[in-house]
């Protein structure tokens, strides 16, 4: 295969190791590769905020962070997809009468909080992402039958779910931040079902300790993020290229 003209990494079960830090040879494969002119973008469901250690040392060219809710060039903002006020309120209502949450994360641009009280105390605010985990008894109709502007959607972990504006995913955030690139010239690496997008789109990879439905996106598996898969891949593709 030859050079990409980018690579982008999912961060959580990916990039990083069990223990959310990332190894010094999948720093080393990224240095060199980006050496050979191959730009470097991440793309993961944590907010800026949460994310922003791994920023500091990866600094990126592009990001698609909050799962995709908001895109980066650089440091500049350019792709932004929420939700207003007006259009959460039900869902807040339900969670206070009619659906109990074990937990719920919710992400603005700016800040993450974990209390919906939080949130409704502000003045104004638009929502990037809701996490929310539920119990088995949880009568989830009100979110399965969300409207067109808002996507629900099952995550990696059981009943543990994301709220968010139907086009806040990695897959539309980096469409439209590589809209001037083919997507044959992008390498994307993944592990969860909000990977799956993105994976089948551009040329994924997923690394081995990815659930099934994302290996089936893609023909191309590495090593497991224990094993640094994605460093795997990058330094076989630079010794091709070299």
């Amino acid at each position: 295969m030859k050079l990409p003209k980018w690579i982008v990494t999912d961060l959580d079960g990916t990039l990083l190791l069990d223990d959310s830090t990332i190894a010094q040879r999948s720093l080393d494969a990224i240095n060199k590769i980006r050496a050979l002119g191959v730009k470097f973008g991440i793309a993961t469901t944590r907010s800026k905020s949460f994310a922003q250690q791994y920023i500091d040392i990866l600094k990126p060219d592009a990001m698609a962070l909050s799962g995709g809710a908001v895109g980066y060039m650089e440091d500049k903002l350019v792709y932004k997809k929420s939700l207003t006020k007006d259009q959460i309120e039900p869902f807040f209502k339900e969670f206070e009468t009619n659906l109990p949450l074990k937990k719920v994360v919710i992400n603005t641009l700016d800040h993450r909080y974990e209390s919906i009280q939080e949130v409704r105390s502000l003045s104004s605010y638009e929502i990037l992402s809701i996490f929310i985990w539920t119990d088995e008894k949880s009568d989830l109709s009100l979110l399965e039958n969300s409207t067109k502007e808002i996507s629900f959607s099952k995550l990696w972990r059981p009943l543990m779910f994301r709220i968010s504006n139907v086009m806040g995913t990695k897959h539309n955030a980096l469409q439209y931040l590589l809209k001037d690139i083919d997507p044959k010239e992008v390498v994307t690496f993944g592990d969860d079902p909000m990977d799956v997008g993105m994976l089948s789109h551009f040329n994924g990879v997923a690394v081995a300790n990815a659930f099934d439905e994302v290996k089936a996106a893609t023909n191309n598996i590495t090593l497991s993020n224990e094993d640094q898969g994605v460093a795997n891949w990058l330094e076989k593709l630079i010794s091709q290229n070299s």
